[in-house]
């Protein structure tokens, strides 16, 4: 399955709260922090923030900025010290919290992650991407009820949230084995985003799973349609192949998949079981070798069971 976990950040904020006779030099450093930041240059922004944030100790923006700068840089302490002082300047302030929640979420620290998010609900509880950062988390910590419920939350404040639909829909069928809700979430995606070929090859992937095999087919097509160079639709719509019996077919995809990613041991295992199925049984044995080197794990019993 191919997941979103997107972290909704809220952005570099584009405002300068300064005050008193150094007020135009710290806006300018602040401005050119805004500047550097937008081309891509962390490292300037940051010490365009040090430079505004020296002449203006309060400035609440630049701390801001200045942490997100860092945590983009994985310079997760410096971030966390930016975000602290902006809280400690305004407590009122959520965006401090929504920021210092991402920042522990990428540090890997997803129950104090939760803890600022939880806060930021519970003072605004409308604000849909604190909603879906949190089920981010939840999912982290293996708690999936909560995450779910939380994709939920979002989708109900944000109908359109694509990745909501996306991410919950993986949770109802990787997790808690409803198909037929995954399926529903993804025709969402699809509805919200037609050109999405990974919701089309998680779609095909679930109705394989159901034994809706046509359904599966017109999916994994549109995903090759959509998106020629992956080598998994290929090989998805040559196991639905290799179960309808239509194993010449199925060669010919997993011959694309194999030409587009020869190091994917899974592809030379179903050719070989495809070439198998048609009686080339030199052909099948070659590619279970092949599956083997790759270190694919059912390579070894095909080849001991069939390959003497």
């Amino acid at each position: 399955m191919k997941k979103y976990s997107i972290l909704f950040l809220l952005g570099i904020l584009c405002t300068s709260t300064v005050t008193g006779l150094a007020q135009t030099s710290a806006e300018d450093y602040f401005n050119l922090g805004l500047s550097r930041g937008e081309a891509g240059d962390s490292y300037g922004a940051i010490k365009a923030y040090d430079k505004a944030i020296s002449l203006s100790p309060r400035n609440l923006d630049a701390y801001y900025n200045r942490a997100t700068e860092n945590m983009n840089l994985g310079r997760y302490d410096d971030a966390l010290e930016d975000v602290n002082q902006f809280i400690a300047l305004d407590k009122e302030l959520l965006d401090g919290y929504f920021l210092r929640g991402n920042i522990y979420s990428e540090s890997g620290y997803f129950k104090l992650a939760i803890k600022d998010y939880s806060k930021c609900i519970n003072s605004d509880p409308e604000w849909s991407d604190v909603y879906f950062n949190r089920a981010l988390a939840y999912e982290e910590q293996e708690s999936y009820q909560a995450a779910y419920e939380d994709y939920s939350k979002t989708i109900s404040i944000l109908p359109s949230d694509i990745d909501a639909y996306y991410n919950r829909a993986i949770l109802s069928s990787d997790i808690f084995y409803d198909d037929q809700a995954a399926i529903k979430d993804y025709d969402m995606v699809i509805f919200l985003s037609p050109n999405d070929a990974d919701a089309y090859y998680n779609r095909a992937y679930t109705h394989e799973s159901l034994g809706n095999l046509l359904d599966a087919v017109r999916d994994y097509k549109k995903a090759i349609e959509l998106l020629p160079d992956d080598s998994w639709s290929y090989g998805g719509l040559a196991g639905v192949y290799i179960t309808l019996d239509k194993n010449s077919e199925a060669i010919d995809l997993l011959s694309k998949a194999i030409l587009l990613d020869s190091k994917e041991g899974l592809h030379y295992y179903n050719r070989g079981v495809a070439y198998h199925n048609s009686g080339l049984y030199n052909e099948a044995c070659s590619d279970w070798r092949q599956a083997d080197s790759r270190n694919y794990p059912d390579a070894k019993i095909a080849l001991k069971e069939d390959c003497r």
